[in-house]
This record gives structure tokens, sequence and C-alpha cells, in this order.
């Protein structure tokens, strides 16, 4: 099967496809951003990457001690019965892989089992990115509509009878595509070539700006180090310490919900297990970056670096 132009297949593709695979995408980059802002101790990488995973599509996972064996267990869980203040009381472990060591009889929280979240709003890590993604992707649509208006053809009235002239207007067309300056062509009149103009008005930079920005919010949300603005350059050393401070917030709260989850674990189950969760610098082109003193109150932690 000769390969085809990439360019074609997206032409191809019906515009919806090419939109849920942007957003399949987007969803894939910035799971794995959140996925390595976390390390876990003394569980292995299975539960660790099961425990994320819950955490990023449900926000809650529940662990339990496996019955003759020591060691400890990690599983969705569903309700059951819930007390005066609306807290869960007790639940019904969900056994997605039916797997035999999961309990099927109704379980005590805080007796039985251990139920954690990873925000303090008890939401899924993925409700709040997938709105975001939805708003790049439909921007990644706009910016790429915009470019394509801006491909000017060209409109070359020719007569089908003409088969030799036909062939020569082609041939120059394919030189023009390939970039050629200078073109030597007999017999070939040169008023045939009008490109089409249009109307439409050039935004690609505003919109690869306005993504720009959109994507360092959900990185801030997620805790990712990002300049929060489109041009780090410009930045002066309070905006930075105020954006730091945003998404120190946001791993703040995360840290604080996985070790009230840990504190639980070992109280109730016994097991000591524990969270870090891992940043490095903010930098900008590979490179880190000073930044001018602006006057009057400063943001954030002067010690930090």
């Amino acid at each position: 099967m000769p390969r085809q132009d990439v360019r074609q297949i997206m032409f191809d593709k019906d515009v919806n496809q090419v939109y849920n695979q942007t957003v399949n995408m987007l969803r894939n980059k910035y799971y794995n951003l959140y996925r390595s802002n976390f390390k876990w101790n003394n569980i292995n990488y299975r539960q660790e990457d099961f425990i994320m995973r819950k955490f990023w599509a449900e926000g809650t996972v529940a662990a339990f001690k496996i019955k003759g064996l020591d060691e400890i267990g990690f599983c969705g869980w569903a309700r059951a019965t819930i007390d005066m203040y609306g807290e869960t009381e007790t639940v019904n472990l969900v056994n997605q892989y039916s797997s035999p060591l999961i309990p099927s009889a109704v379980q005590v929280v805080d007796k039985d089992v251990v139920i954690g979240w990873i925000q303090s709003n008890r939401k899924p890590i993925r409700m709040l990115v997938d709105w975001y993604i939805e708003r790049i992707a439909q921007v990644d649509m706009v910016i790429n509509t915009n470019l394509q208006l801006h491909k000017l053809p060209y409109l070359i009235p020719l007569d089908k009878s003409d088969k030799e002239a036909i062939n020569k207007v082609k041939d120059a067309v394919n030189r023009i595509l390939n970039n050629e300056l200078v073109l030597f062509i007999e017999g070939v009149d040169p008023t045939l070539f009008k490109a089409v103009a249009t109307e439409a008005p050039y935004i690609i930079d505003k919109l690869a700006n306005y993504k720009k920005d959109l994507e360092n919010e959900l990185k801030t949300y997620l805790a990712v180090n990002n300049p929060g603005v489109t041009k780090i350059e410009q930045l002066q050393l309070s905006e930075v310490n105020a954006n730091n401070d945003e998404i120190n917030s946001h791993d703040e709260d995360f840290k604080e919900q996985l070790d009230k989850f840990c504190e639980r674990i070992k109280e109730t189950l016994g097991y000591d297990i524990s969270v870090e969760i891992q940043r490095e610098a903010v930098v900008a082109d590979g490179q880190e970056h000073e930044f001018e003193e602006a006057p009057g109150p400063k943001g954030g932690n002067e010690d930090d670096k």
C-alpha cells in the first residue's frame, strides 16, 4: 500500500473524529504530567499505578487488609450507608477484576477499610482536566481552520482539449508548491495564475497565546511548574511568586489529602505508607530565568528557589 500524505489523511477524516483524537491525545499528555508528580513509598508499582488511576478517574480509592496475607489491597468502593453528617459509614468494595482477595461483605469505614480522596472537594482530577482539554482542543481546531483559510489556492481556467497546456500548467503549479523561486516556462500565460484571496483575518498568533494560557492554567491546577502567562521573559519576580503560590496551594491540597489517607491506613490497618510530591524549578526554553524584581510587596516565599 502506498504511503499516504499525513495532511491528506487529516483532510479525509471527519471533523469530530479529529477533535476526539485531539482530546484523547491531550488527556494522555496531562495524565502523564499528573502521574509524574507523585511518588509512593512502601507499596509496589502495581498498587501505585492503580491508586493514581483511581484518583484521576474517580477521585477516591479504598484500602483494606488482605485476609490471610500480610499485605494491603486497594480497590474502588460504593457507598452502602451514611451517618448523620453525610459521611460514608459502610461501603461495598468494587471487585472490578473478579479477584478472590477482595471481600464481598459490607465493610465498615475506618475499621475494615479506609477510604481516601486526592482533593478536598472529593472530585476526580479528570473532571476539571477535561474541561480545559476540551477548550484547548477547540482552539486547536480553530487554529487549523484559520491556517487552511490562509493557504491561498490557485484558480486556473484551462481548455480541456489543450492537454499540452494543461500538463505545462500542472508542472508549473507543482514547482511553485515546491518553493521554486524562479520559473522559466514557455507557452504558459502568466495571467492564468490567480491566487484566490480570502477575507479571513489572521488570528493564529492570538489563538496560540490563548491556547498557551489555557495550558498554563491547567498545569497550575495539576501543580506542574509553569510561568503562568505566555511570555515568560516579560515576567517580574512578584508575578512568578504569585503563580508559584497558586501552584503550591494545589500541591498542598493534594499532599494534605494523601497524608490523611496514609495516616488513617496506619492507624486502622497497621501499614506505614507515604507519598511525596516531586517538582522541579520553573524553566523556559531549557534555561533557568532571572526575573526583574517589581516594586511593591512580594508574593510567595523569598526563600523559594
